[in-house]
């Protein structure tokens, strides 16, 4: 999972995703998000893994202060609207 990336000129530039705490999901497998650069990386049961930017900075504090939130409800009400884009999609 994210960590750090490698650029063109090969210097490593370091991503500052953090991990949601986990949460009994059916949909949800892990989620990583970012606060500083509105960005969240979904990775689903079925294996699928999507990066999403354009997140909402304030829904990505709240689902990681507050540990009620369902994962599988944060992933529907915030990256699944027309504000978010999807950037990138891996298949099992």
């Amino acid at each position: 999972w994210p960590c750090c990336c490698v650029n063109k000129d090969a210097s490593i530039k370091i991503i500052s995703m953090k991990k949601v705490p986990f949460r009994s999901s059916a949909f949800v497998a892990a989620l990583f998000v970012d606060p500083i650069r509105g960005t969240a990386i979904a990775r689903y049961i079925n294996g699928r893994t999507y990066s999403y930017k354009n997140v909402s900075r304030r829904s990505i504090v709240n689902i990681l202060l507050n540990p009620s939130i369902s994962a599988g409800f944060w992933v529907n009400k915030n990256l699944r609207n027309d504000r978010v884009t999807i950037t990138h999609q891996s298949f099992a």
